[in-house]
C-alpha cells in the first residue's frame, strides 16, 4: 500500500500535506540532499483531473505566468515540471497563516486589526499587484484578489498567492463571457455583470479586503454601502475616503491603478510605523508559533532522509528551464500557494506513538495542536467572520460557476444547469468554510459534492474533516463510500485501514 507522507516525488520528497482545493494539492516538499535541502511547496493536479483538457490547460497557463514574476510579494517559483505523467509547481514554502484565517481569528477573539497594520498588508498586496499588472507587458489581472489568498509569514512577511484564474490580456479560451470565476463577495460589479475583468477589477477586490479588515465585518452585509468609519471611529476621514474611491461600482471612478492605491494608502501612515514587526508581534499574540516550528521540523526529520534515494539520481540544485510543447518554461520568481490552505489540520498526520505498528499511515489522526487549525467559530462570530452558518446545501453565486466540458470517462459528471452545483465550485466552497471554522458547513458541502459528481475525492474530504471533528464512526462511512467509487483509491483504503483499527 502506497504510503502517505512522507513520500519520494520525482527530485521531491512530499513532508505533509498543507491544502486541498478542487483541482489539486499543495504539500510541504524537500528537494536536496538530506543533509543540504530546501524547504518548497509542491501544487499538483489530482490524477483524475488528468484529461479534463480545461483543468490541464488552466494549470499550465497558471505555470507559465508564475514562472515570468519575480517580485518580493509573491513567492518565488523553482520549478514548473511534470512527474509521472501529471504537471506540477514547485514553489516557495511561505510558514505562516493567510489573510482569512487571521480575520476569523479576530472574529472568534472579538479583536479588531489595528489600522496600521490593515494598511501595511493592503499595501504589500496593492504593490505587488501593481508590479503584476505591468509584468512583462502581458496586461495579467489575478481576478481572485481575498483575504486567502493574502499570505502572512511568521517573519512579518506579505504574498500574494494563486494565481490560478489569473489571465493576460491575450488568453482566451477559459472563461466565456457570462461566465463568473473568483469568489462573488470579492467581485467588482463589472465581473458579476459577466464583464470583461481589468486592473479596475483587482483595484475593487482589494478595497473590499481593506474595508473588512478597518470595519471587523463582511462588506455590504446590510446590502448597501456604508462607510468605514460607521464601524471603527480609529479610522480617519480621509482614509475612509480612500476606502471608498477603491470601492466605486463605476470602474472609471476607482483608482486607476493599485499603484495609486498605495499613494493614497501611504499617505496614512506614519514613516516609522514598522509593518514587519507590527504584523510579526499580532502572529505570535494569536498563534504558539514555536510549538508550530517543533512540529514540522520534526516531520521534516522524518522525511528527509528519503532524500538520500533520489539525490543519486537528481541533482540537488534548481534544474535547468523545463522544455514543455515547445516552450522553454523559465524558472524565475513568482508563486501559487493554494487557497485552500485551510484544510491542513485535517489531513495532519502526526506519529505520536514511538511503538508504531510500521504501517504506512501514522497511528495518530488528529493533530493535537488546536492553534494550527482554524477555531471552530461560534454562530455568534460568524458574521464577523465573514462565515455564513452551516446550511444544508447552500447555493452560492461561486457554486454556479460551469464545469465544463464532461469526461467520457465520468458520464455522472455531466454539465451543471442553473440550478446544480457542480463539485469542483463546491468543493471549494467546502475548502473556503472550513478554513473560517464553519466545519458543519463544510462537510455538508464535501457531501454534497461527492452527491454531484464529487467521487471519491469528495468523500475523502468529508472523511477528513469528519476525523478533524471526532466523528470516527461517521467518518469511517465516507471513506468505504470512498471505496465503493474507487476501489483501487490507495488513499481511501489506507484511511479506512488505521480508522477501523482506532474505533473500539
Amino acid at each position: 500500500m502506497q504510503t502517505l507522507y512522507p513520500r519520494r516525488y520525482g527530485r521531491y520528497v512530499l513532508v505533509e500535506l498543507l491544502g486541498i482545493g478542487g483541482m489539486g494539492e499543495v504539500a510541504l516538499a524537500l528537494t536536496g540532499h538530506p543533509g543540504d535541502f530546501k524547504r518548497c511547496v509542491v501544487k499538483r493536479l489530482f490524477p483524475d483531473c488528468r484529461g479534463d483538457a480545461a483543468v490541464e490547460e488552466r494549470f499550465r497557463r497558471e505555470g507559465e505566468l508564475v514562472s515570468r514574476l519575480s517580485h518580493s510579494g509573491v513567492p518565488q517559483t523553482l520549478e514548473v515540471g511534470e512527474c509521472d505523467g501529471e504537471q506540477f509547481i514547485a514553489q516557495e514554502f511561505i510558514d505562516g497563516r493567510d489573510l482569512g484565517q487571521v480575520m476569523a481569528s479576530c472574529a472568534t477573539t472579538g479583536t479588531r486589526m489595528p489600522v496600521l497594520l490593515a494598511l501595511y498588508i493592503v499595501m504589500k498586496v496593492a504593490d505587488a499587484l501593481a508590479y503584476v499588472h505591468e509584468a512583462g507587458n502581458l496586461g495579467v489581472v489575478h481576478r481572485d484578489v481575498s483575504p486567502s489568498n493574502v499570505r502572512l509569514s511568521w517573519q512579518g512577511e506579505v504574498k500574494l498567492i494563486d494565481f490560478g484564474i489569473a489571465r493576460a490580456a491575450a488568453q482566451t479560451g477559459l472563461t466565456q463571457m457570462g461566465q463568473t470565476v473568483g469568489r462573488p463577495k470579492y467581485m467588482a460589479p463589472e465581473l458579476l455583470e459577466g464583464r470583461a475583468a481589468s486592473r479596475a477589477s483587482d483595484v475593487y477586490a482589494l478595497g473590499v479586503v481593506l474595508w473588512e479588515l478597518l470595519a471587523g465585518r463582511p462588506y455590504l452585509t446590510e446590502g448597501k454601502m456604508r462607510l468605514v468609519t460607521d464601524y471603527n471611529s480609529d479610522v480617519s476621514e480621509d482614509l475612509a475616503l480612500a476606502v471608498m474611491v477603491a470601492l466605486n461600482p463605476v470602474p472609471s471612478g476607482r483608482y486607476a491603478t493599485t499603484a495609486a492605491l498605495l499613494e493614497a494608502l501611504a499617505k496614512q501612515v506614519p514613516a516609522d510605523f514598522s509593518g514587519t514587526a507590527a504584523l510579526r508581534e499580532f502572529l505570535a499574540d494569536r498563534w504558539d508559533v514555536a510549538r508550530e516550528a517543533r512540529l514540522r521540523e520534526t516531520a521534516i526529520a522524518e522525511a528527509a532522509p528519503l532524500l538520500a534515494a533520489s539525490s543519486t539520481l537528481f541533482p540537488s540544485s534548481v534544474p535547468a528551464p523545463v522544455q514543455r510543447r515547445g516552450r522553454a518554461v523559465r524558472l524565475v520568481g513568482g508563486s501559487v500557494l493554494l487557497a485552500a490552505a485551510g484544510f491542513a489540520g485535517v489531513w495532519w498526520l502526526h506519529r505520536s506513538d514511538a511503538g508504531g505498528t510500521g504501517s504506512s499511515v501514522p497511528t495518530s489522526w488528529v493533530r493535537n495542536d488546536a492553534s494550527a487549525t482554524p477555531p471552530d467559530v461560534p454562530d455568534s462570530a460568524l458574521v464577523a467572520a465573514d462565515v455564513q452558518p452551516a446550511l444544508p446545501v447552500p447555493v452560492t453565486p461561486t457554486s454556479r460557476r460551469r464545469l465544463g466540458q464532461a469526461r467520457s470517462r465520468a458520464p455522472e459528471r455531466s454539465l451543471e444547469t442553473k440550478t446544480t452545483q457542480s463539485y469542483k465550485s463546491l468543493l471549494e466552497d467546502a475548502e473556503e468554510a472550513f478554513r473560517n471554522g464553519s466545519v458543519a458547513q463544510a462537510i455538508a458541502l464535501a457531501q454534497r459534492a461527492a452527491e454531484v459528481g464529487g467521487g471519491a475525492r469528495a468523500r475523502i474530504a468529508a472523511g477528513g474533516m469528519l476525523v478533524h471533528e471526532g466523528r470516527l464512526r461517521e467518518a469511517e462511512a465516507e471513506f468505504a463510500a470512498a471505496l465503493r467509487v474507487a476501489p483501487d483509491n490507495a488513499e481511501a483504503a489506507a484511511w479506512l485501514e488505521k480508522l477501523r483499527a482506532k474505533i473500539p
